[in-house]
């Protein structure tokens, strides 16, 4: 029985839970970044968010596996490399 029903028969359940979870965390790191740097804009994250979306459910088909995960996997890593892991924003983190 699948942890959450309502998902049972989506289809993000039909994609392999290891790219899922890498990609998932990878995105994290990218939205983070955008908003640190955009300076707390969250129409600017939204707006990476919607684009996000449109790329991964329009142009890549969900069954792609592992292609999405480590290309979001590689620019969170440069993000990371670039900025630093502390803040993830060239000014520091932004904090209201």
């Amino acid at each position: 029985m699948p942890l959450t029903p309502s998902l049972a028969h989506t289809e993000s359940s039909r994609r392999p839970f290891a790219p899922y979870l890498t990609g998932i965390a990878a995105y994290t790191v990218l939205m983070t970044w955008v908003f640190n740097s955009g300076g707390g804009n969250l129409s600017l994250m939204l707006l990476f968010h919607a684009s996000l979306n449109l790329s991964l459910n329009i142009l890549l088909p969900l069954e792609s596996g592992w292609t999405p995960a480590l290309a979001a996997g590689v620019a969170g890593l440069v993000v990371v490399l670039l900025y630093g892991h502390k803040d993830l924003a060239k000014r520091g983190r932004y904090v209201e």
